[in-house]
């Protein structure tokens, strides 16, 4: 499974895996359904599946639908939950990173570098260990960095065009 430097949810800087996590709700002929994931740390991992998995345990089986998805989004969180045991624990005291004129001035210089990365379809999460020691930063500085350029190019591609005069 992938791993990552900064967790997704709440920006800790630690050592995460790529997750999701599944809730199903049924309501015989509603059903309800939400999802979440992303580069999580070990304390999130374990929040979010104590709060989806429950939910869908106890809720999940109320529909004709719900009778087939519910396992299924149960399974997902158990495989993803057992999959993160294996993680280190949040570090005591371990805060979110900060992204200093310094860090940005460094990792400007190595920016053609990201962008190469960037267009093979590489992750931040999984390049930053390899970019920070070349711009003598942290691997979290580096998602910080990338974080703001890649959602701009993800906003660009899924945005409807727009009309023409």
């Amino acid at each position: 499974m992938a791993r990552g430097v900064v967790c997704d949810f709440c920006g800790v800087e630690a050592r995460c895996r790529c997750v999701s996590f599944a809730q199903n709700i049924g309501a015989i002929v509603v059903r309800v359904q939400k999802s979440s994931g992303g580069y999580l740390c070990k304390r999130c991992i374990h929040r979010t599946f104590w709060t989806y998995t429950p939910i869908t345990l106890l809720l999940g089986w109320w529909s004709i639908t719900s009778l087939i998805i519910a396992p299924g989004c149960i399974i997902l969180n158990l495989i993803n939950y057992l999959s993160s045991l294996s993680l280190p624990p949040v570090p005591e005291g371990a805060g979110q990173p900060q992204l200093t004129p310094e860090a940005i001035g460094r990792l400007n210089a190595v920016q053609g570098e990201i962008n190469d990365l960037l267009a093979r379809g590489h992750e931040p999460q999984q390049f930053a260990a390899e970019i920070a020691p070349k711009a003598q930063v942290r691997p979290a500085q580096v998602v910080l960095y990338v974080r703001p350029r890649t959602q701009k190019i993800l906003r660009r591609s899924i945005a409807p065009p727009t009309a023409g005069p």
